[in-house]
């Protein structure tokens, strides 16, 4: 996931923000980037899983900072068996979501 932003960009799969399942790629110093593996519970900042009784099934494999991009590459299985994350179907079409900010903060949009 690669953005032109300071701050961060996300995806979810579903159609909108309620009872979906998101990443978010997020820089909070302008030099490293993290993942965070969140659900959305409404039209607010999504909750970790981890806050919510689920994991953190994201593997990060890289990550990098420029002055005015974000990058992260991730792994996860397309099914984790959390029920906080989405099944990622590969042979149907499958809705998806995204926001970004440029403030190193994980906030609303």
């Amino acid at each position: 996931m690669r953005c032109n932003v300071k701050g961060y960009c996300s995806i979810g799969f579903g159609s909108e923000m309620d009872n979906t399942d998101m990443i978010a790629c997020i820089t909070y110093d302008g030099v490293t980037a993290t993942m965070i593996d969140t659900y959305g519970n409404g039209h607010d900042v999504p909750d970790n899983d981890t806050a919510l009784g689920g994991f953190n099934d994201l593997i990060m494999v890289s990550n990098a900072v420029t002055a005015n991009t974000i990058e992260c590459e991730f792994d996860r299985k397309l099914n984790t068996g959390d029920k906080y994350d989405g099944v990622i179907e590969v042979d149907n079409e499958q809705s998806i979501i995204w926001a970004w900010y440029d403030t190193r903060a994980y906030v609303d949009h």
